[in-house]
């Protein structure tokens, strides 16, 4: 059976609450945080977290 997180990267209809589709959700929320909280006039920090 195709996993969730196979589902998502494919594009196709996956569950929002499975384990491991949520632990994505939360990291990537996590880095967009760091990410925003960079300087726009640090582009290089900005970079590197990319």
């Amino acid at each position: 059976m195709t996993s969730e997180i196979d589902k998502l990267n494919a594009g196709e209809w996956y569950c929002f609450s499975d384990a491991e589709v949520a632990a994505r959700k939360a990291r990537t929320a996590k880095l967009c945080q760091e990410f925003n909280a960079i300087p726009a006039t640090e582009p290089v920090k900005q970079t590197a977290k990319m």
